[in-house]
């Protein structure tokens, strides 16, 4: 009888300690909308205009969360005339544990110049952070007016 009482006795005691885990990790979602605009002034827009060439850009969103959470999403620049724009829509969906987290948003711009029989001709590459902020409330969209970039 002594056995199953203090059996009894360390099972609620395992019970109660097991209530006093950690927070469930919250889901937060949203978008973030970035455009940059390209303007080139040591080589021409044609040397990265190319069948061969390319300019990229991408989106990072990083977190300072304990469970860290990040998100990147690539595009192809659209060129029109001497300049080159990107659009940028990210969503997101996180999971984390203080939904009174940072979030730190950067972006990365890679130009590569390759010629037709494949010869590598130049390369930029423009990196920067747009913001920290806290992170937005659930289902919010968070947008940037035009950011020039000259390459």
């Amino acid at each position: 009888m002594k056995v199953a009482h203090t059996l009894s006795l360390a099972a609620l005691a395992l019970g109660m300690a097991s209530s006093a885990h950690a927070a469930v990790p919250a889901g937060t979602t949203g978008k973030v909308v970035v455009p940059l605009t390209l303007n080139f002034v040591t080589d021409p827009i044609t040397t990265f205009s190319g069948s061969l060439s390319s300019i990229r850009c991408t989106l990072t969103l990083t977190s300072d969360d304990a469970l860290g959470k990040s998100d990147t999403l690539t595009v192809a620049a659209k060129v029109s005339g001497k300049s080159a724009t990107c659009d940028i829509t990210m969503a997101y969906l996180w999971h984390v544990l203080n939904k009174n987290s940072h979030m730190t948003i950067g972006y990365t711009v890679a130009a590569t110049g390759v010629t037709n029989t494949g010869v590598l001709t130049a390369t930029r590459v423009a990196s920067g952070t747009l913001d920290k902020i806290v992170l937005p409330a659930n289902g919010a969209t968070t947008t940037y007016k035009a950011i020039g970039l000259t390459l």
